[in-house]
């Protein structure tokens, strides 16, 4: 029992410091295959170190926001067509409304 409240102390003080901490964003990710490991890393480490409270489906998100342009992009575009069908669908409605 104390063993598993240190434990929890411990992760709510590295989670509280490691939020404090700067830690880079990673850079923009067009599709090149030597780029891959790095970009992967960089966002890897970002979601541990910032993100770790946040919906998975909110972390997608915000890495596939660093996925622009090229092959990338292509991908990025049909991954969120197959699977946010809904928000796709609800973005379309929005972007072709023009207010008068």
């Amino acid at each position: 029992m104390i063993a598993t409240l240190q434990q929890q102390v411990t992760t709510m003080l590295l989670h509280q410091q490691g939020s404090r901490v700067e830690v880079a964003k990673p850079q923009v990710f067009g599709g090149k295959m030597e780029e891959v490991s790095t970009f992967i890393n960089a966002a890897h480490l970002y979601l541990r170190m910032k993100m770790t409270d946040e919906a998975a489906t909110t972390q997608v998100a915000w890495v596939l926001s660093y996925v622009q342009g090229g092959v990338a992009e292509v991908w990025k575009n049909n991954f969120c067509w197959t699977s946010w069908p809904r928000e796709s669908q609800r973005w379309i409605q929005w972007k072709n409304y023009s207010p008068k």
